[in-house]
């Protein structure tokens, strides 16, 4: 096995993007005049659901208003605490130093991303891009990785994913 392709995920992977995420649900609660929810249960709860499933099941029928408010802070917000994880940019660097080519799926919307991306300086890294949206169905449907490498779809061994 030769690792020649690495796929890496984005929000706790190579952005620690936590931070916004846990304001972003603090500014939402507070708009909805509900009491919040711990950090580490926002912690729990984004990363075991997808973030549109974790508002309907955090806000039951509040979710659409829960909605515009959250992503109206985000939309504000998103690159206010935004940093890197530790050693993130090193190990990219490694990763292209090998030769190996690097690419980025993503549930995170496009136009956030691309933000995030030129905002750490990561954007030039990347062979491909694809993010939430792109496709009918997120990841981690199939259909996103094949996407990735389009007709050439490397043997399983070459290729190493990092992030979930």
């Amino acid at each position: 096995m030769t690792v020649r392709y690495v796929v890496f995920d984005w929000d706790g992977t190579l952005a620690d993007t936590y931070p916004v995420i846990a304001a972003a649900y603090r500014h939402t609660f507070d708009a909805l005049g509900m009491p919040p929810i711990d950090y580490a249960e926002i912690k729990r709860l984004t990363s075991t659901l997808a973030n549109k499933d974790t508002l309907g099941f955090i806000f039951g029928d509040k979710k659409e208003q829960a909605k515009q408010a959250y992503y109206a802070y985000i939309e504000a917000n998103h690159k206010t605490k935004l940093q890197p994880i530790p050693h993130a940019k090193e190990l990219l660097d490694f990763c292209k130093s090998k030769g190996m080519q690097l690419y980025l799926l993503s549930n995170k919307k496009r136009s956030y991303l691309r933000e995030e991306l030129n905002y750490l300086g990561f954007a030039d890294y990347f062979a491909k891009i694809i993010a939430a949206g792109d496709f009918p169905e997120d990841k981690p449907n199939p259909q996103t990785v094949r996407a990735l490498f389009g007709d050439n779809m490397p043997d399983a061994g070459d290729i190493l994913v990092v992030g979930d």
